[in-house]
């Protein structure tokens, strides 16, 4: 969100001076050269003087688009009033990508698969992190695997998993799929064992690098 004040707009005469002959002033904020409508990016605030610009649609990326208010004396219109003062005080604004700089990124609660005594395929499914704007995508990677309780190296790191860590739409979003066969078990492969999983989710155009880890 961005917000913008301008100056009051003020009036000065001649050669009668500090009259108020003239009435009040009326200001109509425009945006993209038309007048603001209800669902504009674009917000004034009469009172404060204050634009405010806020959008989380990707359609307006690297889009330019002007805005101001144009005032003029509320008892003598251009409209009615050939060669009337009348002043604008605008500006442009330039929209950048909001994915650059998620408002939200965090991580969300997991489910455990269930036990597995090298009986057949552990798929876990995992919570996708929470990012605002929502369509800005997050790619996961499997970035170590940890043994509890043991000493030794543990004999399952990430190479042994199949993980889609793309999120592209597809059935397999998210899963990671773990195959320890009962040959597994008998050749000592796999030992038997608590693992945990570490998977780290990054924000792809984040400029300042967003990721987190579950």
């Amino acid at each position: 969100m961005k917000t913008v004040t301008h100056l009051q707009f003020t009036v000065a005469t001649q050669p009668l001076v500090g009259h108020t002959l003239c009435g009040g002033m009326s200001y109509t904020p425009y945006y993209n050269d038309q007048p603001i409508q209800v669902n504009s990016p674009v917000k004034y605030n009469e009172s404060t003087l204050t634009f405010t610009v806020q959008t989380d649609d990707v359609n307006y990326d690297q889009l330019i688009h002007s805005y101001g208010v144009n005032v003029e004396f509320t008892n003598w219109p251009s409209s009615t009033n050939t060669g009337v003062s009348t002043a604008t005080n605008g500006a442009f604004v330039e929209y950048n990508d909001p994915c650059l700089n998620p408002s939200t990124f965090s991580v969300t609660t997991q489910t455990n698969p269930a036990p597995n005594a090298f009986t057949g395929s552990v798929t876990f499914t995992l919570n996708q992190f929470t990012i605002v704007p929502s369509q800005c995508s997050i790619t996961y990677t499997c970035t170590s695997v940890e043994r509890i309780g043991a000493d030794q190296d543990p004999l399952i790191s990430c190479a042994d998993f199949d993980f889609d860590g793309v999120i592209d739409g597809t059935s397999t979003d998210g899963q990671l799929i773990f195959t320890p066969t009962l040959t597994d078990y008998q050749n000592g492969t796999y030992e038997p064992g608590t693992y945990v999983v570490t998977i780290t989710g990054t924000a792809d155009k984040a400029t300042d690098g967003r990721s987190d880890t579950v």
